[in-house]
């Protein structure tokens, strides 16, 4: 047989022994550290600075000297393992000296004691914090006692404790990994934002937003269920307020991204009037209550008045306006005071005409005239006319045809008085601010020229004019 033939028969078996070995070989466990970033002391006096046993080794040491039985107690980061992965270990590395012995450890989960006690190794060394070294406890196959999951790890539940045994005791730090197999490597989610704006309350100048109305399609690239965190949470004050919206997966993978949420005011503000609408009489004093107008997010809004100006010496109706806008330029709903001054009664109508006229007098007019206290500028208007002659019988005798007489507005001429003894007689109406209406009735008669003079007006300049004396 050649050489070349046995080697040639060899592949097919060699193939098959890999194969053997890659099905029986046992899976290479993988592994994720977290550094504490929490610690508790059973007594704050019995430790120095216990803060510097958190984060990575910085050669600064949280320590104790005092007798045995003083213990710290540190928890840890959120761990991102693959939800369906398998914790097959539990290591402990802790970064400090004890140089007088060891030290007593176990795990801790939601801050109670879990699971077996184990001993720290003592680590030797001159008492100073850059000279600590790392003293493991635990290991991958070593579950502690415990039956701890994926789950309590991403959740951060999972703590340790150090029980001083020794006398002197120096921490520089603590790490914590976990050994687990299988699960497909946990893709984080993606965080997308989206600004939220959004209206003041009713009561308080502050509203609220969630974190699903700031979310915008985050999602997760394994689909895994998400839950969403907003920070700050609300509720937020008017303008805008930066904010962080953090998307995790079930196996703590987490993404975040930033928005702003806007609270805007829309409410307007609220007029109330000091008191209500108000009736005066005519000339007393006015002084107008006010109003005040209150608003959510303001603490000081002005109200302006408009409307009438109130003059107590003119009765009638005055309406008075109030106005407000706040900052946000939001209008109040306008109110209104109606003050009413009451007239001093219907107004007096004056004639201004004589009581008797001649037959020349023709033509002659009158203006009527007409006054009214708090009633301000009242006219006078004539609305109608009639001339008759009243015979010895007493019987009144229409004259209308013969007396020619005309009027407009306040005024009423006679251009012809048709004649001695007749009677012309006309109404003026006035109206007052108040609406109090006043007729009068006016009149004149028709005498001989002479007749009904009084001695003072008579001219005697023209005695020989004997028409003067009829």
């Amino acid at each position: 047989m050649s050489a070349t033939l046995f080697f040639k028969d060899l592949r097919p078996i060699a193939l098959a022994a890999l194969l053997s070995l890659l099905v029986t070989a046992p899976l290479l466990a993988d592994t994720q550290t977290r550094n504490a970033d929490f610690n508790i002391v059973n007594n704050g006096a019995e430790w120095t600075t216990p803060s510097n046993a958190e984060g990575a080794p910085d050669d600064n040491c949280a320590g104790t000297s005092t007798p045995a039985g003083s213990w710290i107690q540190l928890s840890f980061p959120d761990f991102s393992l693959p939800g369906s992965a398998t914790v097959t270990g539990i290591e402990v590395r802790v970064k400090y000296l004890s140089p007088s012995g060891s030290n007593s450890v176990r795990l801790t989960q939601s801050g109670a004691p879990l699971g077996q006690i184990k001993t720290l190794a003592a680590a030797s060394g001159v008492s100073n914090c850059a000279n600590t070294s790392f003293v493991s406890a635990g290991g991958d196959g070593d579950l502690w006692g415990t039956a701890l999951t994926a789950a309590h790890f991403n959740l951060g539940r999972v703590g340790f404790r150090l029980t001083q045994d020794a006398n002197t005791v120096d921490i520089d730090a603590v790490e914590l990994t976990v050994h687990f197999t299988g699960g497909e490597e946990n893709q984080p989610p993606v965080a997308l934002c989206q600004n939220v704006s959004t209206a003041a309350g009713d009561l308080v100048c502050q509203a609220n937003a969630s974190a699903s109305q700031v979310d915008n399609g985050s999602s997760d690239p394994d689909s895994d269920p998400i839950s969403l965190l907003l920070t700050p949470s609300g509720p937020f004050a008017l303008g805008d307020t930066a904010v962080t919206l953090t998307v995790s997966d079930d196996s703590n993978a987490q993404d975040s991204c930033s928005a702003t949420v806007t609270v805007v005011d829309q409410t307007p503000p609220q007029i109330v009037l000091a008191g209500g609408d108000i009736d005066l009489s005519c000339g007393q004093p006015f002084m107008d209550p006010g109003a005040s107008a209150s608003d959510i997010c303001d603490s000081s809004v002005a109200v302006q008045v408009g409307g009438d100006l109130v003059d107590t010496s003119q009765a009638g109706t005055y309406v008075l306006t109030y106005d407000a806008q706040d900052a946000s330029g939001n209008d109040a709903v306008q109110m209104t005071r109606t003050v009413t001054v009451a007239g001093g009664g219907p107004p007096v109508v004056s004639c201004n005409a004589p009581d008797t006229i001649t037959p020349p007098d023709a033509p002659v007019s009158w203006t009527a005239s007409a006054d009214g206290t708090c009633q301000g500028e009242v006219s006078a208007q004539v609305t109608g006319f009639d001339c008759f002659w009243v015979n010895p019988a007493g019987k009144r005798v229409d004259k209308t045809d013969s007396c020619v007489v005309t009027f407009e507005g306040d005024t009423l001429t006679v251009e012809d008085s048709g004649g001695v003894n007749n009677t012309i007689e006309w109404t003026v109406q006035a109206e007052g601010a108040s609406g109090d209406v006043t007729e009068q009735t006016c009149s004149v008669q028709v005498v001989r020229p002479g007749k009904g003079k009084k001695l003072e007006d008579v001219d005697f300049s023209h005695l020989l004019d004997f028409a003067q004396f009829g």
